[in-house]
């Protein structure tokens, strides 16, 4: 399949959220336009998870006051990058406590992450969204 160059998408938030890539010939069949189309999100999913994991490791083992911090409940939103943060940092880590009432409660409390795990997380959210077969 020849395809061209990458449009990049810009986003305010992230610099950019992702490309857009067209075809230059038709893939023979369905299959092969899958095949291409999920390469790319697949691809950055684990690279998402890698850096989730690495990132983790990092604040688990060093002094994680000086990291930013991250809502619980944007970082609940996503099963498997709270599931990577969790066992990184331990279990109940992304837990509510129990005298948090409501979910004005979650939305305070705040998770520090090193710089790697905050960008896998946006990351792999970006990615899975990606994957989304829209358009």
């Amino acid at each position: 399949i020849k395809v061209s160059a990458p449009t990049w998408v810009p986003s305010i938030f992230t610099g950019i959220t992702s490309s857009v890539t067209t075809f230059r010939t038709l893939p023979k069949n369905k299959q092969a336009m899958f095949d291409f189309s999920v390469a790319g999100p697949l691809a950055g999913m684990i690279a998402s998870a890698i850096a989730i994991f690495i990132g983790s490791q990092i604040t688990a083992n060093q002094d994680a006051s000086l990291y930013p911090a991250l809502p619980l409940e944007i970082l609940r939103q996503s099963t498997l990058g709270g599931g990577i943060i969790e066992s990184m940092l331990g279990s109940g880590a992304l837990s509510v406590p129990g005298g948090a009432l409501g979910t004005q409660a979650v939305a305070q409390m705040m998770i520090p992450l090193h710089p790697v795990a905050v960008a896998g997380y946006i990351s792999l959210v970006l990615n899975a969204l990606a994957m989304l077969p829209v358009g």
